[in-house]
């Protein structure tokens, strides 16, 4: 279950902070044909090649913890001394972000990206959060939409060289990732670096290739 964050302490509306619907932007080239051509030499000292055919499209971010509405209120997250991570708890399904008070503790976001071309690709995820000010905002990697993963991030690659399949027929390949958007709970009083601020974030998608792709949130 999860403790009543700011250590019992009433929650004042001004520690709430605003976190805007979920709106794309493209702001990298998109759906185009990124065309690479591979070489090697044939057994009569001539060269033969094939060219890759990685069609990136726009990566989707959606907020699925759509239980959770409202600003963030702190929630701990392991590193404060004396307090268990609430993160667990916090995204099971039963919760769904919101606490025994019904306030909101986080959101969580999934991540589709989709490879239209024939050839299938390596492909690298990042997260820049635009924090509005916000001293304590973080996120959280994810092994599924209900699961969070138990060790905190330490740069932003919310994750490193997973398979991005070819399309098959009239079907893209895809692969789905989630992530975690939360304000720590200090144990202090946080209204004066926390309080109001508003977030967006732009995650980053790199193939193999070299092409990458952007969406913001």
């Amino acid at each position: 279950m999860i403790e009543e964050n700011n250590n019992g302490k009433g929650v004042s509306k001004q520690l709430m902070f605003a976190v805007s619907g979920v709106a794309l932007l493209i702001i990298a080239v998109v759906g185009s044909a990124y065309a690479y051509f591979t070489a090697s030499a044939t057994s009569n000292g001539g060269v033969s090649g094939t060219t890759l055919n990685v069609q990136l499209q726009q990566p989707k971010v959606e907020l699925v913890s759509t239980n959770a509405t409202g600003g963030l209120v702190p929630i701990y997250d392991g590193t404060v001394t004396g307090h268990d991570s609430q993160l667990s708890a916090a995204a099971s399904a039963t919760k769904q972000c919101v606490d025994k008070n019904n306030y909101t503790v986080c959101k969580v976001y999934r991540v589709t990206i989709e490879n239209a071309g024939s050839t299938a690709t390596t492909v690298n995820t990042t997260l820049n959060l635009t924090n509005g000010g916000a001293t304590n905002l973080k996120w959280a990697r994810m092994t599924s939409a209900t699961a969070v993963d138990t060790t905190l991030p330490s740069d932003n690659t919310i994750s490193t060289d997973k398979t991005l399949a070819a399309k098959s027929g009239s079907t893209n390949g895809s692969l789905v990732q989630y992530f975690m958007v939360y304000l720590k709970n200090t144990g202090d009083d946080q209204t004066d670096v926390d309080a109001g601020k508003t977030i967006s974030g732009t995650v980053t998608v790199t193939a193999s290739t070299g092409a990458n792709v952007q969406a913001e949130f």
